[in-house]
């Protein structure tokens, strides 16, 4: 596989709850937008300006400085059709293992309901507005913007990601600051999911990550980025997982997926990975599955497509297993030269619930009849 350079650069259903009706609580509306530049930054690239850490003990600025940083996105994932988060019928036992053992985020929040705006925004720690892509398929991301891959590189770490979908193609510009960016998504060997995107299968997604990792840089931490597809429509999952939810095709994609972060953790376990790793697994937007009259995603704004799991694990640093209620934003307001090179995002270095943040929240699909939730 070749390496790719850049140029530099049961369900607990909501039931008429609209996301924009949280800002009465005592958090705003706040996305995981800033989850990943914040929490690197937090964890991995060392202190900040008096950092809080909702007192769970090991959660401290700079405590995984040098550590590995495994980003797992799950794309289309309803937080409330995991088992951890209380779904029943769930078969999801290492993502389920992964919160006992870690941090669960009981109301985390996407920005977007679409794939490449949401993914713009866990990458870069901007809302939509300020990262301007707007849409799957219109938008790429400007190089005047700054990754948490650029960050991570410029401190001497392995970057590389493994991608699922076309939507996510480097075209689009997510691949800025990635050593690697595998997006091999071939026709000849994927499936088609309309006339304009196709999708590898989480075991092709896992089957290129464990390959980069048996041969990568041992002399450098990573942080790598792996991103699974398979809850999205159309729901095909593998005939022995199809058996197993003959009336709920999502909940066996799930569980599909589950199986495969569980061949991926395993090899990380393997590879003697697991003390030095942190593990984040989120969700980029949720699917509609009727609620509200929307199959799918991209219209709507109501928890079904916007409320996601966020889980982060890292054994070595705290034990769990913790649930923080309220929505959590980690992220910074002004991540300075000592972070991010002047880098500018739209969340705080915070581990503790926001009384006072913008609200902002827009249905990305560019259908003409859009309806917005109230």
């Amino acid at each position: 596989m070749g390496k790719r350079k850049l140029k530099a650069k049961g369900s607990t259903h909501d039931a008429g709850r609209t996301s924009a009706s949280r800002a009465k609580r005592t958090w705003g509306v706040v996305g995981t937008a800033v989850l990943l530049v914040g929490l690197c930054a937090y964890l991995a690239l060392g202190p900040s300006p008096q950092p809080r850490t909702d007192r769970i003990d090991g959660f401290t600025s700079g405590a995984a400085a040098g550590f590995n940083v495994l980003l797992i996105t799950l794309d289309t994932m309803r937080a409330d059709h995991l088992g951890c988060y209380g779904y029943k019928v769930a078969q999801t036992p290492v993502l389920d293992g992964l919160a006992g053992g870690g941090i669960l985020y009981n109301d985390a929040v996407a920005t977007y309901p679409m794939t490449l705006p949401s993914h713009a925004s866990i990458l870069t720690g901007l809302h939509g507005p300020n990262h301007g892509v707007r849409n799957n398929g219109e938008y790429r991301l400007s190089e005047e913007h700054t990754t948490i891959a650029e960050v991570l590189k410029g401190k001497g770490y392995e970057t590389v990601a493994f991608i699922a979908a076309f939507v996510l193609d480097a075209r689009y510009g997510l691949d800025q600051g990635f050593e690697l960016y595998d997006d091999a998504v071939d026709p000849a060997t994927s499936v088609s999911i309309s006339d304009h995107i196709n999708e590898r299968s989480a075991t092709r997604v896992t089957d290129a990550t464990l390959e980069w990792l048996l041969g990568r840089d041992q002399a450098r931490p990573f942080f790598a980025w792996v991103h699974y597809f398979d809850p999205h429509q159309p729901y095909r999952a593998p005939e022995q997982y199809a058996r197993r939810f003959p009336r709920n095709p999502y909940d066996a994609e799930t569980a599909y997926m589950d199986s495969q972060i569980g061949r991926l953790l395993r090899g990380v376990y393997e590879a003697g990975l697991e003390g030095n790793t942190l593990i984040i697994a989120v969700g980029d937007h949720g699917e509609g599955l009727g609620d509200h009259s929307e199959s799918t995603h991209g219209i709507l704004i109501y928890d079904s497509v916007m409320r996601v799991p966020l889980i982060v694990s890292c054994p070595s640093l705290f034990q769990g297993p913790h649930v923080v209620d309220d929505a959590i934003v980690v992220g910074s307001p002004t991540m300075n030269g000592n972070i991010c090179y002047n880098h500018t995002a739209d969340g705080i270095l915070l581990v503790v619930p926001v009384s006072s943040l913008p609200s902002y929240f827009a249905p990305s699909s560019s259908c003409v009849n859009v309806a917005y939730a109230t």
